[in-house]
C-alpha cells in the first residue's frame, strides 16, 4: 500500500542489484589496460664533416644507437641526411612504451655512451600511437 516494498520484493530487487554488480565486475576484469606508445625521430648529429668518410661514420653511429636496448624501447628505420659541406646528420625513429622508456634518458645515455662520436641529438618528431 503507498508504494511501500514487501519483504519478497526488497529481496528480490536486493538479489538484482548483486547480479548487476557481479557482472559489471567480471566486465570490469576483462578489459585490458591501455599501454601509452610513442614513435619518436632522433636527428644524431657527428662531431666529423667528412664527405669521404661520412658513410662510415654514420654507420657506426646507427650501430652505436640500436646498441642502446631496453625494455619497451625498438629501433625502426633510419636514413642519413645530408645537410651540406660535407656534413651529414642520422635520422632514427624509436617505437616506444611511454611508462618505461624516457626518450630524454635515451638521449642522455647515447649522448655519455658516444661522446666521441655524437655532437648532439635532437628530437625530430614525437607521436603518440
Amino acid at each position: 500500500m503507498f508504494g511501500e516494498m514487501t519483504e519478497e520484493e526488497a529481496s528480490k530487487k536486493a538479489e538484482n542489484e548483486k547480479k548487476a554488480a557481479e557482472e559489471k565486475a567480471k566486465k570490469d576484469a576483462k578489459k585490458v589496460p591501455v599501454i601509452g606508445r610513442s614513435t619518436v625521430i632522433l636527428d644524431v648529429k657527428p662531431w666529423e664533416a667528412d664527405e669521404e668518410g661520412s658513410t662510415k661514420i654514420m654507420d657506426e653511429i646507427d650501430a652505436a644507437v640500436r646498441s642502446i636496448q631496453q625494455e619497451g624501447l625498438e629501433w625502426k628505420a633510419k636514413e642519413i641526411i645530408k645537410i651540406g659541406f660535407g656534413i651529414t646528420k642520422l635520422r632514427i625513429m624509436a617505437n616506444i612504451v611511454d611508462d618505461l622508456v624516457s626518450v630524454d634518458g635515451i638521449i642522455d645515455q647515447i649522448q655519455d655512451k658516444f661522446e666521441d662520436l655524437v655532437q648532439s641529438i635532437d628530437i625530430f618528431a614525437f607521436n603518440k600511437l
